[in-house]
């Protein structure tokens, strides 16, 4: 029999995709068992709602104490999850991953009754995630920076997903990372070859936060022999962000809008762009270290990139030598060296991707994800 694994989130599986490289990474190895927001689309993955598995009481009460401790009215971390608890203990599972960090208590206290491997997918690092916030750091920022002093240790294997991140976890907390980024699928899409037009692709989450505009300024700065399709997706509540970017979008004729694509449609679709475009003002601390699923995507799509000097993603681009990298986060940085290309400096730098997409991938990552916890089984 397969060992049992069960990867615990409070995050949409259909389309969250960390949690669906781990599904690709361990099928094959574990029986798996997800606890998320939404159905894995992989009907092999046996399925449990987290909204069934948290009652709103539970919830309530892990947010009050969390509020306590934010004012500093308590040092009691109280993160409790009793029907979670109780189908881990009835489950007896062999792997628990967890994707977030106020699970860590949970882990710990059934790792050391239950005797499982401990894994901690961190998709950023908490401790800092907000801190460009003002007092962010001080209340709510206090509770993560605290989970991960108490119980990051009690853990066998924490996964970042870029060496930035790892360094300042073994700086701060005195813990070794496992290093998998959001590298996408291997893909056989070969480059395309346009004429006319050059076409530029951004892809992903729209927030105010990632200032989704400066790349609105970069294409009002390229002018009209450009063009930018924006294929963005709108959290509930933040559709205000969406409208405000149309509106300011108006300034210039060559950014257009997009519905998103499903996510395994996502590399076939932007592989007919010339150039994949990124521009991340480096705010806090993910975004000045961030290494995001959309530059990989963008290399197995086989596109040029141009992005602003970002670390994580600079030595990708530049270690393949794969676009332009900008001499700073400013939109007339960018769009000075997207100018500077033409056609052949676009085809070579696909071309290049080639190369690329045979390296950063996720086979490569994933044998090495699963034999690191194949080797913590007990």
């Amino acid at each position: 029999m397969k060992p049992k694994m069960l990867i615990l989130t409070n995050r949409t599986l259909h389309n969250g995709p960390r949690m669906i490289r781990e599904f690709q990474t361990f099928q094959h190895d574990f029986e798996i068992t997800a606890i998320g927001t939404s159905k894995p689309t992989d009907q092999a993955i046996h399925y449990r709602s987290i909204s069934e598995s948290q009652s709103f009481i539970t919830k309530i009460l892990n947010a009050i104490f969390r509020r306590l401790f934010y004012k500093k009215l308590t040092k009691h971390i109280a993160e409790y999850s009793p029907a979670i608890e109780k189908f881990i203990e009835a489950a007896r599972f062999d792997v628990i991953i967890i994707h977030e960090p106020n699970y860590l208590p949970l882990l710990s206290r059934l790792k050391k009754k239950l005797n499982f491997t401990a894994v901690y997918n961190a998709h950023e690092y908490h401790p800092l995630e907000f801190e460009d916030i003002g007092g962010w750091k001080e209340t709510i920022g206090r509770y993560p920076f605290t989970l991960y002093q108490k119980y990051l240790m009690d853990i066998d294997l924490l996964v970042n997903v870029c060496d930035g991140i790892a360094q300042k976890c073994k700086q701060e907390f005195g813990k070794e990372s496992l290093v998998v980024p959001n590298v996408a699928i291997q893909s056989d899409v070969a480059p395309v070859s346009n004429t006319g037009i050059i076409k530029l692709i951004y892809h992903g989450a729209l927030m105010q936060s990632r200032h989704i505009e400066d790349m609105i300024d970069v294409m009002y700065l390229l002018g009209s022999h450009y063009q930018l399709d924006i294929m963005g997706t709108v959290s509930r509540g933040n559709e205000a962000y969406l409208n405000y970017l149309q509106a300011y979008a108006q300034k210039t004729s060559n950014v257009n809008f997009l519905p998103p694509v499903d996510f395994d449609r996502i590399i076939p679709f932007i592989n007919t762009y010339d150039i994949g475009l990124f521009l991340l003002r480096p705010n806090n601390f993910n975004y000045a270290h961030a290494l995001p699923n959309k530059l990989y995507e963008f290399i197995q799509a086989k596109l040029a990139i141009a992005i602003g000097p970002s670390a994580e993603m600079k030595a990708v681009v530049d270690q393949y030598d794969l676009g332009v990298v900008s001499d700073d986060f400013s939109p007339e940085s960018l769009a000075a060296k997207i100018k500077q290309l033409n056609r052949e400096d676009i085809q070579r730098y696909k071309m290049n991707a080639i190369t690329a997409s045979k390296i950063e991938n996720a086979a490569i990552y994933s044998a090495r994800y699963l034999e690191k916890v194949k080797s913590l089984l007990r």
